[in-house]
């Protein structure tokens, strides 16, 4: 995370460690369940750039996951929340 504010990596670390917390398995996640966590995220919070700096977060993890061969794809990698409704 060199190319980030000292800030950004303390929310993203905050998200992943909530995320981790809150969801055991997520080595083996699908799709779905990060759909459905963002989903319950939402009902949580209404904030839009709350929500994309959680999922960017865990979008980090799951690349950290893909290069230290926990896993060989990134299921979120093409996942995006829209900010605007333009």
């Amino acid at each position: 995370m060199q190319d980030y504010s000292g800030q950004t990596v303390k929310s993203y670390l905050f998200a992943i460690n909530h995320f981790l917390k809150m969801n055991p398995k997520v080595k083996r996640y699908k799709s779905d369940n990060i759909v459905q966590y963002m989903e319950e995220i939402s009902e949580q919070q209404s904030n839009r750039k709350y929500r994309v700096v959680i999922l960017s977060a865990i979008k980090k993890y799951y690349v950290y996951l893909v290069m230290s061969g926990y896993r060989t794809d990134h299921p979120y990698k093409l996942l995006n929340i829209k900010v605007n409704s333009n």
